[in-house]
């Protein structure tokens, strides 16, 4: 899944005539906009996620890399980030397959439902094995169409 986020920022005293934001100032930036996403995405909502901390190193003129420090479940995953930030607005991505941690959740819950009783027959092994795929193909849809959506946000289309 690739996400991307967008914060105007409004803290004039962030950026001094053409230099960019402190590091730590724009590590901060990317972890709310981050947990802002997390708190309203109708993807994210639901799992309580928690962006703890952003590292972020300068790559070169408006481009920052990173990690992000995402929590769910009491347990951290190290999510790689790209950050662009140009005195005005700051843009943050996830590459595809960064959120995957959150479908292993999901997926898990599914194998360890209850109602999927150890020996199952070869039928109803096959008609499970289905269902999971029907579920992994919504989360792959859900995603694209998260990323597109974000796209034109980004193009202002």
């Amino acid at each position: 899944m690739k996400f991307v986020g967008i914060l105007a920022l409004l803290v004039v005293n962030l950026f001094m005539s053409g230099c960019g934001p402190s590091i730590d100032a724009l590590s901060e930036t990317v972890r709310n906009s981050m947990q802002q996403q997390f708190d309203t995405n109708e993807q994210f909502k639901s799992y309580g996620l928690k962006a703890e901390k952003v590292t972020l190193i300068h790559e070169q003129d408006k481009k920052y890399k990173g990690a992000a420090s995402v929590v769910l479940n009491g347990k951290a995953h190290e999510v790689i980030i790209s950050v662009t930030a140009d005195g005005n607005n700051v843009i943050w991505e996830a590459p595809p397959g960064s959120f995957m941690f959150i479908a292993q959740l999901e997926m898990q819950k599914i194998l360890n439902s209850p109602n999927e009783a150890v020996g199952l027959t070869q039928a109803e092994q096959a008609e499970f094995d289905r269902q999971v795929a029907v579920e992994m193909e919504k989360i792959r849809e859900q995603a694209k169409i998260e990323y597109e959506k974000n796209m034109k946000e980004l193009m202002g289309k």
